[in-house]
């Protein structure tokens, strides 16, 4: 079973980013926020697949806390996956929870109303199908109902709310509960909390069991929490699991009529393409896109993107230490190697005016091609494309068989976007904060995750929480992902359980979840990094021109404008810019992450 959860869990979840975090300016996580985070490889990895994904709820005999501390049935499950999932410390780690006790209902008898504000994103606006959350959305109704606390909503729209949310502030002219806050709110935390515009939760912790213990079982979530001193300024959407939400994928179509084998090594890679491209399939059968990258760097072990908008120039964390990965062997060994196929032309003579962004082939680049990648949504988009065309998902190549990858696409962080912030001038602090808490007892998570029984889900033979027709199948005509936010919290304050975003995906979906985490190891990703503002903008500076550099010269090795001889020269240039403390900034933001607690 939990094979099956875990695999369905990274299936959506670059369609998840468009209804959850999709268009924010919000930094990785809930602790990045009191200071914005610095661009690196690891956190652009983490922002993408942020929304990622947790084991399903378990009803009783199981209660959620037991299923998310893990029962010994699941241990025992685990011990049999390990070898097609391993437990490599961030992705496949459990939340421990020991306090699941929701208060008695309702929090006031009192009449109380507060303000709230929450986001949507342009298609659930554009179906009517949410007007104002406070009414239309079944979580918040419900909350209200629950605890006796009226929440009067400003419903947002994703393209302005970062804006809208700047401008209020500015004026601190907060909402009492400002859901998501962390989604659209890149400054520092530790400022506004010091200037009675939002509070901070650890003043409030007596009246938050259920929040605090996560925070105190769970050292690593704790420390994505954290601001920079020491503060919890927002209550965050808790990812149970972490998973890759993209990878690399064949023309299965092709492989099978040239009698080939899906490459798990570099060179059997090669072999493959050179096999595709004299058969005719494909003239330049493997995707680079536009900056040179196509995840084989991650079998040289560097990270040849370094930003959130696809910098060259990444940064991997070994042996305690943040190494830049140009100066590295293995950096110089993949731009040759980039540079080598597209002299047989391998890889498309156009690839640096293509159409693609950051690491997504577009689809007829893609369909072009018989290596690429692709997030796990766009599978199903590009199988039947074309007549015949079938996409499988495949592992992350190696450079020899039975290497470990050091990388995978799941982040670092079980602490994603968002987070709800209480405002300095609610008119019942303490109110508001058990309010929050409650979404983080046994019955919270369910009606955040799941709804309402009887209405949005039900259980099943074995007692675990399944949709009802009113999601699968809506009568109203509703897609499954906007019924899903119009019924569920897509981004919950909460314990996010995302299996149950993925319902009705394809098989090939389902494998790639194990495929693209079944090598990883992630040993070689930044753990986290927390900036002071001085720090950051020191280190963007000098990171911004190197990079920059760095882009020209690489593009310039692998079409040959330059011959790669001139390596040194590349080197020598970018030493002109002070990397050692580029280095040395970025080393002190990951030392005082790891050491918060």
């Amino acid at each position: 079973m939990r094979k099956k959860i875990i695999a369905l869990l990274m299936a959506a979840a670059m369609l998840l980013m468009v209804f959850s975090g999709c268009g924010s300016n919000a930094s990785a996580s809930a602790a990045a926020s009191s200071a914005q985070t610095a661009p690196s490889a690891a956190e652009a990895s983490e922002n993408e697949s942020a929304e990622a994904a947790s084991p399903a709820v378990q009803s009783a005999p199981q209660t959620i806390a037991d299923k998310m501390s893990g029962s010994e049935a699941s241990a025992e499950e685990s011990a049999e996956d390990a070898e097609e999932v391993p437990d490599n410390g961030l992705s496949g780690e459990n939340i421990r929870r020991t306090y699941t006790e929701a208060e008695s209902l309702p929090l006031t008898d009192e009449p109380i109303t507060m303000t709230a504000w929450d986001y949507l994103v342009p298609p659930v606006m554009a179906t009517q199908s949410i007007v104002d959350y406070g009414k239309d959305g079944l979580v918040y109704k419900t909350l209200q109902e629950r605890t006796g606390i009226t929440l009067d909503f400003t419903t947002a729209n994703l393209l302005t709310a970062t804006d809208d949310l700047a401008l209020m502030v500015a004026a601190n002219e907060m909402p009492d509960i400002t859901f998501a806050f962390g989604m659209f709110y890149s400054g520092n935390m530790d400022d506004l909390i010091e200037g009675d515009i939002i509070v901070n939760y650890k003043d409030y912790e007596d009246v938050m069991p259920n929040m605090f213990d996560i925070v105190n079982n769970n050292p690593d979530i704790a420390r994505n929490m954290l601001t920079s001193d020491g503060n919890i300024a927002l209550a965050p959407n808790i990812l149970q699991y972490l998973e890759p939400s993209a990878g690399p994928c064949v023309r299965q179509d092709w492989l099978d009529e040239a009698g080939l084998e899906a490459p798990t090594t570099v060179d059997q890679l090669h072999d493959v393409l050179t096999a595709i491209q004299a058969a005719g399939y494909a003239q330049n059968p493997l995707w680079v896109n536009t900056t040179g990258t196509c995840s084989l760097e991650s079998a040289f072990n560097v990270a040849y993107s370094g930003g959130a908008n696809g910098a060259v120039g990444g940064f991997i964390y070994e042996d305690g230490q943040v190494k830049y990965c140009v100066t590295m062997d293995g950096f110089k060994d993949y731009v040759q190697l980039m540079h080598d196929w597209y002299t047989e032309g391998l890889i498309s003579p156009d690839f640096i005016t293509g159409s693609s962004a950051g690491n997504s082939a577009t689809t007829d680049e893609q369909m072009k091609a018989v290596f690429f990648n692709t997030s796990v949504h766009g599978l199903t988009d590009l199988s039947g494309l074309i007549d015949g065309a079938v996409v499988t998902p495949v592992k992350r190549v190696v450079m020899n068989e039975g290497d470990k990858n050091g990388f995978d696409d799941a982040g670092s962080s079980l602490v994603s976007k968002g987070g709800a912030a209480i405002s300095g001038n609610n008119p019942d602090i303490e109110l508001a904060c058990r309010l929050i808490d409650y979404c983080y007892s046994d019955e919270g998570i369910l009606l955040e995750n799941y709804g309402v029984e009887g209405e949005s889900f039900e259980y099943d033979e074995n007692g675990e929480p399944v949709f009802t027709d009113l999601l699968l199948n809506n009568p109203d005509g509703l897609d499954f992902t906007i019924a899903l936010i119009k019924y569920t919290s897509s981004s919950p304050t909460s314990v996010n359980i995302n299996a149950r975003n993925y319902m009705g995906f394809s098989q090939e979906q389902i494998d790639a979840c194990s495929l693209w985490l079944h090598d990883a190891d992630v040993s070689l990703s930044i753990p986290g990094s927390v900036w002071d503002m001085d720090a950051q903008t020191e280190y963007n500076g000098i990171y911004t021109d190197v990079s920059s550099m760095v882009a020209t010269y690489c593009l310039q090795f692998i079409t040959g404008e330059r011959d790669m001889s001139e390596w040194d020269t590349m080197i020598a240039d970018v030493n002109t810019f002070d990397i050692d403390r580029m280095v040395e900034l970025y080393q002190t933001a990951v030392d005082d992450f790891l050491s918060r607690s």
